[in-house]
């Protein structure tokens, strides 16, 4: 078993207070393990909130916490964390996520590092079974429909080795090498450019099965405004992330199709319309999100003059 941990936590707008509470159960229970719980509040907002929730998480046993004065967005806290850390291994943890209900989940971690010589260690992602409502959930719809393709066996053998900033262990010296890209100031594929800076450095990820459970799944229109600027995000990205990514091979491959400009016009006249369907209706088809966000990628290449 590794002998020594610290668990990381970046929180916005939500108090990570029954994570942190079960976390510390379960590094409080396994003999030989030192630990600490770093919780970084990144500028949120709402502080009414925030403040009672953090004061009572640092009364908890090995825990402390980290004050933003402004948000420095998803990137750059998790550096911020890294830096703060005092221990040998790493594990982030999103705030809005469950650990499964055996109570392992920390044990499982602390023994696959301890059994290889991986310097990462993925562990993946959950749903909470189905029910009417997580059915009307465009994202809950989303996940559900990729859980097949993320087993751990699919993500060893996969193409591209990736995993999720919600939920993996890495070792110190590692991260603060291959630090989140500072430069990502908006939401999303931060933790692909990371698989890819340490895929590209022969640091290879170990998979192995124990995920997080995401509880926090919102409107669907918040979803796909997040999708929007995920998109954003990953043209931005697009020259770091070229062969690494289906949605820029297939712009690519559109591009060449569509030496008329016939996509690019439709798209202007339907995304607004598809948009107004995802966001509009009670239960919008998965396959209408997926066009959508196909084609808003592809339109900015388009916009961009790519």
């Amino acid at each position: 078993m590794i002998p020594l941990l610290s668990i990381l936590v970046p929180a916005y707008n939500h108090a990570p207070t029954a994570l942190v509470e079960e976390v510390v159960r379960q590094a409080a229970g396994l003999k030989g393990l030192t630990y600490e719980v770093i919780v970084a509040d990144d500028g949120s907002p709402d502080k009414a909130v925030m403040v009672s929730a953090l004061g009572h998480l640092e009364r908890l046993a090995g825990v402390r916490v980290i004050r933003m004065e402004h948000n420095v967005g998803r990137s750059a806290i998790r550096n911020v964390l890294a830096r703060a850390a005092r221990y040998d291994w790493l594990l982030y943890l999103d705030c809005d996520v469950a650990l499964p209900a055996d109570g392992a989940f920390l044990k499982r971690y602390v023994e696959a590092a301890a059994h290889g010589d991986a310097a990462v260690v993925y562990g993946g992602v959950t749903l909470p079974p189905p029910d009417r409502a997580l059915l009307r959930s465009l994202r809950y719809r989303y996940e559900r429909a990729a859980l097949h393709r993320f087993t751990p066996e699919r993500r060893t053998s996969a193409r591209c080795q990736t995993l999720r900033s919600s939920n993996y262990l890495i070792r110190r010296e590692t991260m603060l090498a291959h630090p989140y890209d500072e430069g990502i100031k908006g939401y999303g594929y931060e933790d692909v450019l990371l698989s890819k800076s340490l895929a590209d450095a022969g640091i290879a990820i170990l998979h192995i099965d124990n995920p997080i459970v995401i509880v926090d799944f919102g409107p669907n229109a918040a979803f796909v405004g997040k999708t929007e600027t995920a998109l954003k995000t990953l043209y931005g990205l697009r020259r770091e992330m070229e062969g690494y990514n289906g949605l820029i091979a297939l712009s690519h491959r559109l591009r060449r199709l569509d030496r008329m400009g016939i996509i690019g016009c439709t798209l202007r006249i339907l995304l607004p319309l598809l948009r107004r369907w995802l966001t509009g209706v009670h239960r919008p088809p998965l396959a209408v999100y997926q066009l959508y966000r196909i084609g808003y990628y592809h339109l900015l290449t388009l916009q961009g003059g790519d």
